[in-house]
Parts: structure tokens; C-alpha cells; sequence
């Protein structure tokens, strides 16, 4: 077992106590456990917990992991100091020694010339041979007595002088290496060439990826080896100085830059080592250069400027005037010559500092800009996603509270000449955009109640009906302004915050309105209109308030009709069978359609037989009944549109009848007082209109997801996929007998090989297999028996052919 000296810091201080996080050798079981590690006076190591650990760690076999611990601690390279939690390392008695008394051999220079020696002693020229050889100095020749010792390596040898690699930039201080560590191990890993993502430098560049090469005498290539070219000469440079700027920790026993992780040509991690010089050092080696300078003055005795300066007036001749005697400037000592220069070393530090952070600042500020834009994108396309889930989705389970949303509160500020000047101080002063401020001034709010639905006394908001409130604008303002009452402000219009409340659970009850100061309740004069039983009811007329109406007025509410009967008009028929498709959007030239929902993207409800089927198609504002061939022309003009995800398809094999469309009122009453070129919902001040498309009783139909006709054939009867599959004009339903359906999974066809090319041959099979999916309908166009007795069929699906074992086929 090796013996070890000490723990060594970053800045050079040795340590007898150190620790490392339970996590290297147990994971989430002992992560943030820190096993402390003392190195005993014979050089092995000590590891136990602290005191206020040894209840958790009690808990596991201590021994056992007290074990694995100690044998960790030899290889382990992530140390550190329990008080400054500096990184620190272990160091071993032998790489002391290795380094300081290791001694590299002088090599030893031979000089080649001839020697003189008799020829006639065979015995001698054999052994000089031998000793030549051994010294490496070539081969020796005899020559009239006369020895050549021939330098073979002097001769031969050809020293090839590389010019040094000059790259386009110089960072200020030297970049060593890329360096990484084999955990574990005392290995490092060299490199000169990484790379790094655009987005660990700015977040505008999280789309490139830059290449930095290491060259010779301090420079380097920075090369954007990824994106669209988004960095010039000007932003690489800023980018390298920000790398340069960075702070270093400790890795490995080196220096590198902090926060900053590199990839190698491999996808390996490595970091980048820098050339850097501890404080202590510097210190030192100011010490060390005022020590050299002192050495070097030789000692000798003169006098000082004053001494000689009484001299001369000693020995002058008498002058009228005598100059007066100038006193030399007080030459700084040795520690203020020290101080001054730590001093200038503190005040650099500081400004480079400065001016470090000044440069974050100025990319944090672009990366909010930068991500301000994208927050805005995002709260469009969740605007989107949540109109969509909502349209889809039934509204949720009724929470036991009613609910009242005012008419918009408008606001009371007008800014006149001097408000706007006073909008463009606060504006600037803030750094807020002018637009918004005076949005925020002048724009209206709205009025939230809501109160159990049981005791409209009691108004008691939990919070998980706060949570709710909240969750219907994430990105709007919700503001308490007393018990049961909400003050909002955002984007949402007043039908789209009531929409959403009902979503979330709350529900609409009139009298709550009533106690709330709904506004809706507006008072009729008398008048006596004929009741349904026969008699007579008084009801009022608008322009008289509540508060001052006698007892013989009474509130206008909407009621819901019992047993409402249903009433269509006629939007599509036809004779003879035939597929035809639903679509939420117009036809392919996006000018005709048959009937109008909204001018916004929306949906409509689908009937069977006058009654509600659960199901419900978006759309675009927009629906028609086309043929199969019309929807596949609709399919391959709106391909690259980028809006099919917003509309819903349903596909109706041969049908025969009248599909019939309906608007559904408030008070579940059936309307046909509309017209159908224009937006069905927009022609009912009165009320809410829902659009209805019914099919006749007993009709099938099926949606096709994603817009994929595939999506079909799986569910569709047998006798009904030939019209599915069909591509002609009129779109009926042919009677095709070959019509065969793929039951197997994952399996069941014949591969195109060697072994079954007899089979192959003779169903005149050739180029490349498609391989079904179960439920895929096909056309037989031939078949063979083997010798074994089974049948293959050669099968033409829409998208290819294959051959296919008759058990797998219906």
C-alpha cells in the first residue's frame, strides 16, 4: 500500500483531513453523506462520519461500508477541505520523490574518426566489431591497416525542422490543453482540438456549435462548425475574451475554466486548461525578483547627496551666492515597494472584474429580450392548444360554487397632454415600453364573484379553488379584492372567461346573479302575452330600472325548454350509396363550403337520429360534405399548410339519405332561422347558437385520425372497405370479390430469399416486399400450393405488394 503525505489545495496548502461525497460509492443512498478521511502518522488513511451523520449511517452495515469507503479513498480524486470546501487532492510519498529526485542521463558524445590498428590480428578486429556495434557507431572497416568507424546515424539520418501552426486568434492568457481524467485512475487524457455548444456562450447561438483548435506560441482557430453562420470575426473574438475572462477551479491537478464543458471529436466531456499563476506565487515571486536585484548591487560605500553637496562648498572658491542645497526624493522601502505593487495587482483585479460583470449583464439582457419573444410565442400557441382541449373536452365536475363575471370595467384615467409626459418620465425612468404603461392605465378589468352554490352567504375561497381561478389565464392578473370577489386583468374577452369557468367546474345560477348586481336583469313594462296553459302572465318591458319598479314587474331569465323537439334543414343528400367525408374546413380551392360556424377556428357537434353521440369535429371555421376524391384533392393541396392539426375529418362509407344541420340555443331549443352562407352563430343576438350536423338513425361513421385513411380500414366492415380503398370520381361502392384483409402481426409474409424463389417464380413476384399491418386490406391477384400444402397468395396492397400464407388471410 502506498503511503501518503498529505491533501494538497488548489493554492498550495497542505492538509491532514479531508472528505468526499458518499454518492461515488453508493449513489442516491449516501449522496450528501461526506465521509471524512485522516491521514495517520505511517501514512495509511482513517474514514468515519461526523458525529451528527452517525445516526442515519447507523442504520447500514458499517463495517462493510466503512470498508469500501477506505478503498475508494486511495483512488479517489474528488477531495475536498471540510472548512473552506476548497478541491483538493491526495499526494503520495513516492510521487514526491519521483519528481525531485528522478535524474535524466547525460547522454554520452562520441566522436567518430579513423584508428590505425594492425590488420594482422583477426582476434582484435572481431572485438572492436562487437564494442562499434554496441556503442552504435556503424560498421568498421579495415583499409591498409587502418580502421573506419563510420557514424551510420550521422550519415543516414535526416532531422525534418516543423514549422510552428500560427491561429487566427490570441487569447491573453496561454490555453494549454482539453483534459479530462479517468475516474479512478491517475490517467489524463490530452487534446487539442474540442468542441462547444453556442448555448453554454449566449443564448442566441443555441443553434451553432464551434470547433477551437489549439496552436502554436499561444493562439488557437475558433471555427463555427454548426448553425447558419450567426457568429463574424467580431462576435468569435468577444466570445473567446468571455472564455478568457471566466474564472478556473481545480481539476486533476490543473487548472481549467469553470462552468464551461467541451466535447472531443468523440462526444467525450473534457475541459480546457489554462495557463494561470496562484496569488500566493505571484506574491513570491515579487519577493524572489527585489531578492535577485539586491544580490546582483555590489556593496560598496559612497556618499550621499548631501555629503557631497557640503563638499563642494568646502572646497569652493568664494562666490557671491552659494545654491541652495536641494533635498533628494525619499527613495520607497522594500515592503511599501510590496504594498504599492499588491495594490496595483488588487486594483487590475477589480477592473477586470468590472468589467467581466458589465459583459454578463449585457448578455443577460439580450437573452432576456431573446427569451421575452419567446414567452409572447408561447402564450399565442397555448392560447391555441387550450381553445382546441377545451372545444374537445366535457367541462368538469361541478366544485359547489357559482360564479358572476361583471360587464369590463372601463377605466376612469384619460391622459391629456400632461399625463402623456408624465408616462414618457415614469416610462423611461423604469424602463418600461411607453405602450404597455398606458395599456396598463387604461385598459378595463373585470369583475369576478362567486359564492357556494348552496349558501349564497357563504363565501369562503379554499385554495384549491384560488388555484382554480388562477388556472384560467395563467397569464393573466388576479387580484383578491374582497371575500368572494376577483378583480382580473388580461386578454380574455367576457364570453371567454365565462367559458373557462365553467370549464374549471363553477356554475351559473340566476338568483346568484341576482344577489351579485348582475346587470342582465333589465325590467319590461306591463304587458299581458298569452301563457301556454291558456292563461295570461304579466312580463316587462326594458327601460325601467329594478330598484324602482313596483310589485307588479318581474325579471326576464332564461329558461330551458323540457323535451326540446328537434328541427334540421336539409345540407346534403343523396339516392345511391356512396362514401362521402365530413370535413371542418371548406374545400380544396378554400373558397366554397357548405355551411359557416365562425370567423374563428371553433367546431361543430355531431347527431345521430335527432340525439347527441358524444361526438364533436373542430374546425376552421368552415364545414363541408365532400366525396372521397374531393377530400383526397383537399389532402394534397393543404400538405404543406401546416393547419390539418385544427381539423377534424369523418369518413362515411356508402351512405344514403339527408344529412341535416340545426342550431342549438341556450335553452336547448333546436333553430333553423339561419342562413348557411353566413356565420351561424352571429345571427343570434340573443343567445348562444351551437352548430349541430345530424346523421340519419342507424348511420355508421368513422373519424379519420390524423388525416390518414389507413387510420380506417382496420374498423371498417369488409363489405365496406372497397369503397374506402376506391379512387374513383362518383366514389361508390364497388362489389369486389378478390377484397382480402391481413390478420397476422409482425408476421405471416415470405421474405424475397434464395430458399423461396420457386415460390416467387411462380407467382411472377419481383422487386422489393412491403410488409402489412394487421388489418390492412388488399386485392388477391394470384396464388400457389407447395408440396407441403400450403397456399401463398400474392397480395397488391395500396402501398405495394407481397406474398403472403392463406392462414393469414381473411
Amino acid at each position: 500500500m502506498k503511503k501518503v503525505k498529505y491533501f494538497e489545495t488548489e493554492d498550495g496548502r497542505q492538509l491532514k483531513t479531508a472528505e468526499f461525497d458518499g454518492y461515488n460509492i453508493n449513489e442516491r443512498t449516501f449522496e450528501g453523506l461526506m465521509f471524512q478521511v485522516d491521514i495517520n502518522e505511517d501514512g495509511t488513511l482513517k474514514v468515519y462520519v461526523k458525529s451528527e451523520d452517525e445516526n442515519f449511517f447507523s442504520d447500514f452495515n458499517e463495517a462493510k461500508w466503512l470498508k469500501i469507503a477506505l478503498d475508494f479513498a486511495y483512488d479517489c480524486d474528488t477531495y475536498r477541505d471540510p472548512k473552506t470546501e476548497e478541491d483538493c487532492w491526495l499526494t503520495f510519498e513516492d510521487q514526491e520523490t519521483t519528481s525531485t529526485n528522478t535524474t535524466t542521463a547525460t547522454p554520452i558524445a562520441v566522436t567518430t574518426r579513423p584508428v590505425a590498428i594492425s590488420s594482422g590480428i583477426p582476434a582484435m578486429k572481431s572485438s572492436i566489431q562487437d564494442i562499434a556495434e554496441k556503442l552504435g557507431l556503424g560498421k568498421v572497416t579495415y583499409t591498409d591497416d587502418v580502421i573506419a568507424i563510420v557514424d551510420k546515424e550521422e550519415t543516414e539520418t535526416e532531422v525534418e525542422v516543423k514549422e510552428p501552426v500560427i491561429g487566427e486568434f490570441k487569447p491573453k492568457r496561454k490555453f494549454i490543453s482539453f483534459v479530462s481524467a479517468v475516474a479512478g485512475k491517475k490517467i489524463r487524457l490530452i487534446r487539442e482540438t474540442a468542441f462547444i455548444k453556442g448555448e453554454s456562450l449566449s443564448g442566441m447561438l443555441e443553434r451553432a456549435k464551434f470547433k477551437i483548435t489549439i496552436c502554436d506560441e499561444g493562439t488557437i482557430n475558433f471555427e463555427e462548425v454548426e448553425g447558419t453562420n450567426l457568429a463574424d470575426t467580431a462576435m468569435k473574438q468577444r466570445l473567446i475574451n468571455e472564455i478568457d475572462s471566466t474564472d478556473v477551479s481545480g481539476y486533476a491537478q490543473k487548472f481549467i475554466v469553470a462552468g464551461l464543458e467541451f466535447e472531443d471529436q468523440d462526444g467525450y466531456k473534457c475541459f480546457l486548461e489554462v495557463e494561470h499563476v496562484k496569488p500566493y506565487d505571484k506574491l513570491m515571486a515579487l519577493f524572489q525578483e527585489e531578492a535577485d536585484k539586491t544580490s546582483e548591487v555590489e556593496e560598496t560605500t559612497e556618499l550621499s547627496e548631501k555629503g557631497l553637496s557640503f563638499l563642494d562648498m568646502l572646497l569652493a572658491e568664494d562666490e557671491a551666492e552659494v545654491e541652495p542645497v536641494v533635498e533628494p526624493v525619499k527613495e520607497e522601502t522594500y515592503l511599501e515597494k510590496q504594498f504599492r505593487l499588491m495594490n496595483e495587482g488588487k486594483v487590475n483585479e477589480l477592473k477586470d472584474r468590472i468589467e467581466k460583470t458589465e459583459t454578463e449583464i449585457k448578455r443577460y439582457n439580450n437573452e432576456a429580450k431573446h427569451a421575452e419573444l419567446n414567452a409572447e410565442k408561447s402564450s399565442e400557441a397555448l392560447s391555441v392548444l387550450e381553445t382546441r382541449l377545451e372545444s374537445l373536452v366535457p367541462n368538469a365536475t361541478p366544485n359547489g360554487y357559482a360564479f358572476l363575471v361583471s360587464d369590463e370595467q372601463t377605466s376612469e384615467i384619460n391622459l391629456d397632454v400632461n399625463g402623456e409626459q408624465l408616462v414618457d418620465k415614469i416610462s423611461s425612468l423604469l424602463k418600461i415600453k411607453k405602450d404597455k404603461l398606458v395599456k396598463h392605465l387604461t385598459e378595463g378589468h373585470y369583475k369576478i364573484s362567486i359564492a357556494k352554490k348552496d349558501d349564497f352567504e357563504d363565501k369562503k375561497v379554499t385554495k384549491e379553488i384560488y388555484q382554480l381561478i388562477q388556472s384560467v389565464d395563467l397569464l393573466g392578473k388576479f387580484t383578491i379584492t374582497g371575500e368572494g370577489e376577483f378583480e382580473y386583468r388580461g386578454k380574455l374577452n367576457w364570453h371567454q372567461i365565462t367559458a373557462k369557468m365553467l370549464k374549471k367546474g363553477f356554475e351559473q345560477e340566476p338568483e346568484f346573479d341576482k344577489v351579485a348586481g348582475s346587470n342582465s336583469y333589465e325590467v319590461k313594462t306591463e304587458r299581458e302575452v298569452l301563457s301556454t296553459d291558456g292563461g295570461f302572465v304579466l312580463v316587462a318591458e326594458k327601460g325601467i330600472p329594478f330598484s324602482n319598479a313596483s310589485t307588479g314587474y318581474q325579471r326576464k331569465t332564461v329558461e330551458k325548454v323540457e323535451n326540446p323537439e328537434f328541427k334540421q334543414k336539409t345540407l346534403f343528400s343523396c339516392d345511391t350509396p356512396q362514401t362521402i367525408v365530413l370535413l371542418g374546413d371548406g374545400t380544396n380551392d378554400g373558397n366554397s363550403y357548405d355551411f359557416q360556424v365562425t370567423d374563428d377556428e371553433s367546431g361543430f357537434n355531431i347527431y345521430v337520429g335527432g340525439k347527441e353521440s358524444k361526438s364533436y369535429s373542430s374546425c376552421t371555421g368552415f364545414g363541408s360534405v365532400l366525396t372521397l376524391s374531393q377530400y383526397k384533392s383537399w389532402l394534397k393541396e393543404t400538405e404543406d399548410e401546416g393547419y390539418r392539426d385544427i381539423t377534424d375529418a369523418f369518413i362515411i362509407p356508402g351512405f344514403v339519405g339527408t344529412i341535416g344541420i340545426s342550431a342549438k340555443l341556450e335553452d336547448d331549443s333546436y333553430s333553423t332561422d339561419f342562413d348557411t352562407e353566413d356565420y351561424i352563430q352571429h345571427q343570434f343576438d340573443d343567445s348562444y347558437a351551437e352548430v349541430v350536423i345530424n346523421f340519419p338513425e342507424g348511420t355508421d361513421f368513422y373519424q379519420i385520425k390524423d388525416h390518414d385513411l389507413s387510420s380506417v380500414t382496420a374498423v371498417l366492415r369488409d363489405d365496406k372497405i372497397a369503397s374506402v380503398l376506391a379512387d374513383t370520381e362518383t366514389d361508390e361502392v364497388e362489389e369486389t370479390t378478390n377484397l382480402i384483409v391481413f390478420t397476422g402481426n409482425k408476421g405471416g409474409w415470405l421474405k424475397n430469399s434464395d430458399t423461396n424463389k420457386h415460390i416467387f417464380d411462380k407467382l411472377s413476384f419481383s422487386g422489393n416486399m412491403y410488409e402489412p399491418k394487421k388489418g390492412d386490406a388488399g386485392e388477391e391477384i394470384c396464388n400457389t400450393t407447395t408440396s407441403s400444402g400450403k397456399t401463398y397468395v400474392r397480395v397488391r396492397f395500396p402501398d405495394g405488394e407481397c406474398v403472403i400464407n392463406q392462414d393469414k388471410l381473411r
